[in-house]
């Protein structure tokens, strides 16, 4: 049996994301696990259900789903005012800043230990990933 073998540079896309149209002007729109704690969570923080019933008419790419709200597979479409959004970014990047001065603050301290006081010469940027 004979393989047909492709010519050319082989082509690699990555898979597409789960797009949102007629978004509702003023609002962040996130795909959420239906997991009901992890609901919880997102409605303690500002989401609600982006559900036709609340004069939201988003629509996914996907299936359409049977109940008012937006679902597609074992996720549900939510949205918070951006306001509120940006809110929770300023949030975490305060956050991480705080966690990457502490990481520097570590580091320098133990190398301040192995050289004895002595300078230590620490120069770069941390990556958190």
């Amino acid at each position: 049996m004979t393989e047909e073998v492709k010519k050319g540079k082989p082509s690699w896309r990555p898979g597409k994301k789960l797009r949102v149209k007629d978004k509702k002007p003023g609002f962040n729109y996130r795909w959420c696990d239906k997991d009901p704690a992890n609901l919880q969570r997102r409605q303690e923080d500002g989401y609600v259900f982006a559900s036709t019933l609340q004069g939201d008419t988003a629509k996914h790419d996907g299936e359409k789903s049977p109940t008012s709200v937006q679902e597609y597979r074992e996720m549900v479409l939510m949205a918070c005012p951006e306001e509120e959004f940006q809110t929770h970014r300023e949030y975490f990047a305060q956050r991480t800043t705080e966690q990457t001065v502490g990481l520097k603050r570590l580091l320098e301290d133990d190398a301040r230990k192995l050289t004895r006081g002595g300078p230590t010469g620490i120069t770069g940027k941390i990556v958190i990933g």
